[in-house]
C-alpha cells in the first residue's frame, strides 16, 4: 500500500458541522441463517447462547467513542423488507448500547422474504465541540432455506371477446376471469404490454392487486385486436418466475370478411431445475391450440398433424433427452391438446422458445415459450456461505480487540441447516490498487488481518469451492488511526431507480477531524451551463458529455480555464478511482481520476461499489 494515505467506498456522512460521526455494527454470528424446511433445524439457533449480540462501534473523527461515554445515545430498531424503522419485539433486548436478539425472529410469520435488518440510530454530544452530531449503522440478517418444490405461476381462464356484427355486443360482457395460479410463490400484480413493448401495472387501480382479475371490453390494454398480461410473482425479478397470456377480440362480419385467429392458451412455462441447472424428475406441462373464424370457433391444424408433431430440444440423435411436444386431434372442444414433457437430467437454457407450424385456419408459427427457476433438488439442500468478524471489524491504534493485534475474519457455510466442516476448499482475496490479489498461504475457513495491513479500509473476498461450485462474500475492515481519513460524498444520493439516475462523487479528505484539499466549488455542470457573471478565480467541475471525469475549470478574469493539471491551481493530492461490479470484481483498470467524477445509471448494473484511493 505504498503512496496510499487513505482509502474510502462510496458512504454518506454529515459533516456539516466539522465533525464527522460513523458507526458500525460488529456481529458475533453469520449474517445468514440456514434452516431446514423437513425438520425445521435452523443453524445457528439464536434462542440459544451465545445468542445474537449486535455491538456498534462508533467513532468520532479518529476517536473512538466508548459506549458508555456521557453524551451518546444509541436506539435500535428493526426493519422488514419494504417498511420503515418499527420498535423492538419480545426476544429483542438492549444492555449498554448492545442489542441481544435470543429468538429467532426470520421464522416468524410477519418477516417479510425472511430478511430483517437491525438500525442503530446513534446521537452524539461531543463534549468538546458543544455540537451534537448523529450517524445511523445497519446490519442485515436472511433466512434461507434449503428448497425442495418447484416455483411455478400459470394462467387460467378464457382468451376471446366475440364482438357481434353491430359492433357494441360483446360476448361475455360481464367480462373474462383470469387465475394466476402461483406455486412456491406469491401473486403480486397484474401488468400489461404498452403500445411501446414495455410492460406497464394494468390500469384499474381496483384490479391491479386482484387475483382472480375479470378483464373488461373497455379496459385501455389493447393494442388494435390483441392485449398481453402478465402475472407478476414475488420471484418474477429473482428468479424470472411469471406467466404471460394473451387476450384477442374477435369481430363477426360486420367488420367485413370473417377473419381467423390462432392461438396458444398457454404461451409460456418454468422448468425447476436444480442448482447445477439440470431437470430432476422427467415433467409434463399442457396447453391446448384455439382458433376462431369470425365468432366460430374451429379445429385449428398443426403441420405434420398425421404423423404426430414432435419438436425435441435435444441431444442429437436421442429426441427423448431433452423437451418435446407431441400434438393430439382435435378434440369436442375445437382445441388440440399439446403435452410438453421435459425429461430429466436435461439442461434448459434459461429462456427459450418451441415452434409450433399451424395450416388450418391461417398459416404461421405459434411459439411456446419457456423459462427457468433454480430450486434445490429433493434431498439436496442450498448451500451458502457468508463472511463475519467473531472479533470486530475495526482497527484502534492498529490493534485489534485480541492480544496478537490482529481481526480474524471466518467464513460461515451451510449445506440447508448443516454447518459445513469438510470438503471446502478456500482462496482468499483483499482489494488493492483496484483488482482483487490471492493472500498467499491462506487456504484455510479463517484469516488473520493485522492493522498494519489496513489503509483506512481494507476489503476482504473469499471463494469457498465446495460440491462443484464457487460461493463469494466480500467484508470491510478498518483502521480508525491512520492519519488521513476520506469519505465520499453523493450528491444525489445511493439509489437509482428504474436503471435511471446519476450523481457527482466527491472524495473528501480529513486529517485530525479537519477537512484538508477541500473541494473548490460545489457547482458541477456540463460546459454549457458554466457560471454566468463569475468573478476572477471562480471554479467549477465540469462534467464531461461521457466518461465519469470531470475538468477543474477557473476563471481568469475574461474566460474560463481548464486548471485540473495545472501546478498552481490543481489539487493537492491524487485521487484515484476504481469500480466494482455488482459480485464485487475489478478488472483492475482505473475508473476514473479525479477529487470529484460523475457515475451515471450506464455505470452501474444493479449494483457497483466506487473506491477512490487517495495518495
Amino acid at each position: 500500500m505504498s503512496g496510499i494515505i487513505a482509502m474510502g467506498s462510496k458512504t454518506i456522512v454529515d459533516l456539516s458541522d466539522g465533525q464527522s460521526l460513523s458507526a458500525h455494527v460488529g456481529s458475533n454470528q453469520p449474517r445468514i441463517q440456514a434452516q431446514d424446511q423437513d425438520t425445521g433445524t435452523i443453524n445457528p439457533d439464536w434462542t440459544a447462547s451465545p445468542y445474537l449480540v449486535l455491538t456498534p462501534v462508533i467513532y468520532a473523527n479518529s476517536r473512538e467513542v466508548p459506549l458508555s461515554a456521557s453524551g451518546l445515545t444509541v436506539t435500535w430498531k428493526r426493519k422488514l423488507v419494504g417498511a420503515n424503522e418499527s420498535s423492538l419485539v419480545s426476544g429483542e433486548t438492549v444492555s449498554g448500547n448492545v442489542l441481544t436478539v435470543k429468538k429467532n425472529v426470520l421464522t416468524l410469520a410477519g418477516t417479510t422474504g425472511g430478511m430483517i435488518s437491525y438500525v442503530a440510530n446513534v446521537s452524539y454530544a461531543d463534549p468538546e465541540l458543544g455540537v451534537t452530531v448523529s450517524a445511523k449503522a445497519e446490519i442485515s440478517f436472511a433466512l434461507v432455506k434449503n428448497g425442495t418444490g418447484a416455483k411455478t405461476c400459470w394462467i387460467s381462464g378464457d382468451q376471446v371477446f366475440k364482438v357481434a356484427s353491430d359492433g357494441a355486443t360483446v360476448t361475455p360482457s360481464t367480462g373474462i376471469e383470469l387465475t394466476a395460479n402461483c406455486q412456491g410463490c406469491a401473486f403480486e400484480k397484474w401488468q400489461y404490454k404498452t403500445s411501446g413493448g414495455t410492460w406497464a401495472d394494468y390500469p384499474v387501480a381496483s384490479k391491479l392487486n386482484s387475483n382472480p382479475i375479470t378483464v373488461a371490453y373497455a379496459d385501455s390494454i389493447w393494442n388494435g385486436t390483441t392485449a398481453s398480461l402478465r402475472a407478476v410473482t414475488s420471484l418474477t425479478e429473482s428468479d424470472g418466475v411469471e406467466d404471460i397470456t394473451s387476450l384477442y377480440k374477435v369481430y363477426d362480419g360486420g367488420k367485413g370478411d370473417d377473419a381467423s385467429v390462432v392461438f396458444l392458451t398457454n404461451e409460456a412455462f418454468v422448468i425447476p431445475v436444480s442448482k447445477d441447472g439440470a431437470v430432476g424428475t422427467t415433467l409434463t406441462f399442457t396447453s391446448s391450440i384455439a382458433a376462431y373464424t369470425g365468432t366460430e370457433k374451429v379445429n385449428p391444424a398443426v403441420q405434420f398433424m398425421g404423423i404426430a408433431f414432435q419438436q425435441a430440444v435435444a441431444v442429437a440423435g436421442n429426441p427423448a433427452t431433452g423437451i418435446r411436444v407431441d400434438a393430439g386431434a382435435a378434440n369436442s372442444n375445437h382445441e388440440i391438446p399439446l403435452t410438453i414433457t421435459v425429461y430429466a437430467n436435461y439442461k434448459p437454457a434459461e429462456k427459450g422458445q418451441l415452434n409450433i407450424p399451424i395450416t388450418s385456419p391461417v398459416q404461421t408459427t405459434l411459439r411456446l415459450c419457456w423459462g427457468t427457476a433454480k430450486t434445490g433438488a429433493d434431498g439436496t439442500p442450498s448451500v451458502v456461505m457468508s463472511l463475519y468478524g467473531p472479533d470486530g471489524l475495526v482497527f484502534t491504534n492498529h490493534n485489534a480487540p485480541t492480544q496478537d493485534s490482529k481481526l480474524t475474519i471466518a467464513a460461515a457455510a451451510y449445506q440447508g441447516s448443516t454447518a459445513i466442516s469438510s470438503g471446502a476448499t478456500y482462496v482468499w482475496y483483499k482489494f488493492i490498487n483496484g483488482s482483487w490479489t490471492v493472500i498467499s498461504g491462506e487456504t484455510g475457513s479463517s484469516l488473520k488481518i493485522a492493522g498494519t495491513d489496513v489503509a483506512a479500509t481494507l476489503d476482504i473476498k473469499c471463494e469457498m469451492s465446495y460440491g462443484g461450485a464457487v460461493y463469494t462474500d466480500v467484508i470491510t475492515l478498518q483502521d480508525k488511526t491512520d492519519n488521513y481519513q476520506a469519505e465520499i460524498e453523493s450528491t444525489g444520493g445511493d439509489i437509482f431507480k428504474n436503471g435511471k439516475g446519476d450523481t457527482v462523487l466527491i472524495c473528501r479528505l480529513w486529517q485530525s477531524g479537519a477537512e484538508v484539499d477541500a473541494q473548490k466549488s460545489t457547482s458541477y455542470v456540463l460546459a454549457a451551463n458554466a457560471p454566468s457573471s463569475p468573478a476572477a478565480g471562480d471554479y467549477y467541475y465540469q462534467l464531461q458529455a461521457s466518461g465519469a471525469e470531470t475538468k477543474l475549470m477557473r476563471y481568469s478574469g475574461s474566460k474560463w480555464e481548464d486548471v485540473t493539471s495545472s501546478a498552481n491551481y490543481r489539487h493537492e493530492k491524487t485521487y484515484t478511482w476504481y469500480k466494482r461490479d455488482r459480485d464485487g470484481n475489478s478488472d483492475g483498470t482505473v475508473f476514473a481520476t479525479g477529487k470529484v467524477i460523475h457515475v451515471t445509471d450506464t455505470d452501474v448494473e444493479t449494483k457497483a461499489v466506487f473506491v477512490c484511493e487517495v495518495s
